[in-house]
C-alpha cells in the first residue's frame, strides 16, 4: 500500500500559470535562475526562520498551525481511540482467519478503485483551486465550483461503481491472483458488491472535508470518522453474537455496516458546511475554467494511481502467498502504523496544505519555503521516535489486538510486520506531506515520475523476493519505495525554490533521532522488568504493558525535547496551548 495515499499530477512546471497565480510562478521561476551564492546561503532564509531566536513570521506560523493542529490531534485521537475498538471488534468477530482476509481484500477495494478514478485528482487539486476560486470570484463562484465538481462525483463515480458491482469477481481476481486456495473468493466478492457504494461516498466525504479544511473549519471534518467507527465496531459486534444462530443475518450485518458507516460520515459534514454558507446543488458545467484548472493539475494522477493500483495489488497478493490470512495480518499491523501517522501527522499537513496553498495564491514564497521546512521538520520531530517505539512494543501490540483469536505463527507474523512495516513511518509520514506540497506549487510532476519509479522497483521487489523472505519483505518493500520517493522530491524543490532548509530538516532528523533513542531506552527497559516480573500474552496484560511502558516513554521523549528548548518543541507547545493556559507554559 506504498502508494495509497499519494494523489498526484502531471508536469513538473505549467507551460503557462493561471492568469490569477502568474506571479506567483514567475517569482518561482525566478528563484531557480538565479544561483545566488552558495549552497549554504541558499539555506540560510529557512534554516533561519526556524530559529527558536526568530521573532517574526515562523513563530506566528507555528502558533497558528499548532492550534488548529491541536484542535484535529485531539479529534484524530479520539478518533482512533474508536477505530482501535473498531479493529479490535473485527479482530474479536473475525479474528485472522479466511473470512477477516475476505472483508479486509473488499473493505480496501472501494477506496483504491476511488483513487483510482478520481481521488488522486481530487485530493491532490481542489484545495489550492477551491481557495483560488473563493479569492477571485467569492463565495457564489466557489459554490458554484464545488457543485459542479460535486456532481461529476455522483456521475462518475456511479458509473464505475455499478461497473463493479457488476464485474465484481474480476475486481476480486486483481487482489488474489497469487492467493492460496484456501482464500474464500467468493465470499470476498459479495462482501464487495456491498462495499462497492462506498466508491461514491468517499468522493463525497473527500469533497466535503476538503470544503471544510479551505475554510479553516476542521471540526465536523476530522470529527465525521467517529461515528463511521462506531456503526462499524457494532456491526462487528452484532455478528460475534448472531453468527452462530443466525450466519445469514451475521454476515448481512457485517456487509451492511461498513457502508452505512461511511454514509454517516459523509453526512454529518453537511450541516458544517451549510453553516459556514456552503451551498451545493446538481450543475454540470464543462466549459468551467475553474474545473479546467483543475483537470490540468490533476488528470496525470489518474496514470500513477493506475500505478498505485497495481503496487497494491501486488503487496496485497504477495501477502496471501505466504498465508491466507496475509491481508488481515497487514490490516492489523497498519492500525498501529498509522496511529502516530494519524494523530501527529495528519494535522500538521492538513493545516499546512491550506497555509502553502495560501502562500502561493498571495504569492509569498518566503512563507512557502519556510512551511516546506517547517512541516518537515514537525512530522519527523514526532514521526522518527514513534518508529522506534513501534519496533520495541512490536509485541505488545500484536497481542493487543486479541492474543486468544490469534495462532501462535499468525502473532508472530504480526510482530515481525509491526517492526518492518514501522520502519517506513517517518519516510512515509514525508511522502504525503510533500505531496500537498507540491500540490500547492502545482509542481506535481517530479513526485510523479518517482513515485513510478519507485513503484516499479516495489513490484519486482514483491514479485520475486516475498517467496525467500516471507511478509517482511512485503512491509520492507514500503520503505524503499518511500526513501526513494522523498530524497527526488526533495532534491527537485531545492533546486527550483533554490533551497528549502535541508540542513535544518537534516539538523531536526538526528534531535528525532536522539529523542527517539532517550525513550525506547526507558520502554526497552520498562518492558523488559514487566516481562520479567509476569506479565503474560494476553490482551489484557498488553493493554496494561502499553500503557505501563509506553506512556513513560513518551513523556521521556519528549518531555526532553521540550526542556532542552528544540526548535521543534515549540510546535509543540503552541498545540498544548490551546488546551492549557498560557501562564501555565511558562
Amino acid at each position: 500500500m506504498a502508494g495509497k495515499h499519494l494523489a498526484h499530477t502531471a508536469a513538473t512546471r505549467p507551460r503557462k500559470a493561471p492568469r490569477h497565480l502568474r506571479s506567483s510562478y514567475d517569482k518561482a521561476e525566478l528563484a531557480v535562475t538565479n544561483e545566488f551564492a552558495s549552497s549554504a546561503s541558499r539555506e540560510a532564509a529557512p534554516t533561519a526562520a526556524l530559529d527558536a531566536t526568530n521573532p517574526s513570521a515562523p513563530k506566528t506560523l507555528h502558533a497558528s498551525v499548532g492550534a488548529s493542529a491541536a484542535l484535529m490531534s485531539g479529534l484524530v485521537i479520539l478518533s482512533r481511540i474508536t477505530g482501535f475498538f473498531r479493529t479490535w471488534g473485527q479482530a474479536y468477530a473475525l479474528g485472522v482467519t479466511v473470512v477477516s482476509s475476505a472483508y479486509t481484500v473488499a473493505n480496501n477495494l472501494p477506496n483504491q478503485l476511488y483513487e483510482l478514478v478520481m481521488g488522486g485528482m481530487l485530493i491532490t487539486a481542489f484545495l489550492p483551486v477551491y481557495m483560488s476560486v473563493k479569492e477571485k470570484r467569492g463565495r457564489k463562484g466557489a459554490n458554484e465550483y464545488a457543485s459542479n465538481l460535486c456532481s461529476l462525483i455522483l456521475l462518475l463515480m456511479g458509473l464505475v461503481a455499478l461497473i463493479g458491482f457488476v464485474f465484481a469477481g474480476h475486481v476480486i481476481w486483481t487482489q488474489s491472483f497469487s492467493a492460496r486456495q484456501d482464500f474464500n473468493a467468493p465470499l470476498t466478492t459479495l462482501f464487495f458488491r456491498f462495499f462497492v457504494i462506498e466508491i461514491v461516498l468517499y468522493g463525497l466525504s473527500s469533497l466535503l472535508s476538503g470544503m471544510l479544511n479551505a475554510e479553516r473549519e476542521y471540526l465536523w471534518s476530522n470529527a465525521a470518522p467517529i461515528f463511521n467507527n462506531f456503526i462499524c465496531t457494532a456491526s462487528f459486534v452484532l455478528y460475534a453474537l448472531l453468527q452462530q444462530s443466525e450466519p445469514f443475518i451475521a454476515l448481512l450485518i457485517l456487509a451492511i455496516g461498513n457502508p452505512l458507516g461511511v454514509a454517516v460520515q459523509v453526512l454529518v459534514q453537511v450541516p458544517a458546511l451549510h453553516k459556514i454558507g456552503v451551498r451545493l446543488h446538481l450543475r454540470i458545467n464543462l466549459h468551467d475554467p475553474a474545473l479546467k484548472e483543475t483537470l490540468a493539475i490533476g488528470v496525470p494522477s489518474l496514470l500513477l494511481t493506475a500505478g498505485n493500483f497495481v503496487t497494491t495489488s501486488v503487496q496485497t497478493s504477495s501477502s496471501l502467498s505466504v498465508t491466507a490470512a496475509g491481508a488481515s495480518i497487514a490490516y492489523y499491523a497498519r492500525l498501529w502504523f498509522t496511529l502516530p501517522y494519524s494523530i501527529f501527522a495528519i494535522p500538521i499537513t492538513v493545516a499546512m496544505f491550506t497555509e502553502l496553498s495560501d502562500a502561493v495564491a498571495h504569492n509569498d514564497m518566503k512563507k512557502y519555503k519556510h512551511g516546506v521546512c517547517a512541516g518537515t521538520s514537525q512530522i519527523l520531530f514526532f514521526l522518527v521516535p514513534c518508529m522506534m517505539y513501534l519496533v520495541v512494543f512490536a509485541r505488545p501490540l500484536s497481542l493487543a489486538l486479541g492474543a486468544s483469536h490469534f495462532g501462535a505463527a499468525d502473532s508472530l507474523y504480526l510482530t515481525q510486520y509491526i517492526i518492518f512495516l514501522g520502519l517506513s513511518l517517518p519516510f512515509y509520514g514525508v511522502c504525503t506531506y510533500l505531496q500537498k506540497v507540491c500540490s500547492s506549487l502545482r509542481a506535481m510532476g517530479v513526485l510523479m515520475w518517482a513515485s513510478v519509479a519507485a513503484s516499479i522497483i516495489q513490484v519486482l521487489q514483491c514479485l520475486f523476493l516475498t517467496e525467500q523472505f516471507g511478509l517482511a519483505n512485503v512491509a520492507i518493500s514500503s520503505l524503499i519505495f518511500f526513501i526513494i520517493v522523498d530524497a527526488v522530491v526533495f532534491w527537485y524543490l531545492r533546486q527550483r525554490l533554490s533551497g528549502i532548509g535541508l540542513t535544518s530538516i537534516v539538523v531536526g532528523f538526528g534531535r528525532a533521532v536522539l529523542i527517539g533513542c532517550v525513550g525506547s531506552m526507558v520502554g526497552a527497559a520498562l518492558l523488559w522488568i514487566l516481562q520479567a516480573i509476569g506479565f503474560g500474552n494476553t490482551t489484557l496484560t498488553a493493554l496494561a504493558t502499553l500503557a505501563v511502558a509506553g506512556i513513560p516513554t513518551l513523556i521521556v521523549s519528549f518531555g526532553f525535547a521540550y526542556l532542552r528548548n528544540f526548535p521543534e518543541a515549540h510546535f509543540l507547545r503552541a498545540m498544548l496551548e490551546r488546551f492549557i493556559k498560557p501562564r501555565r507554559m511558562r
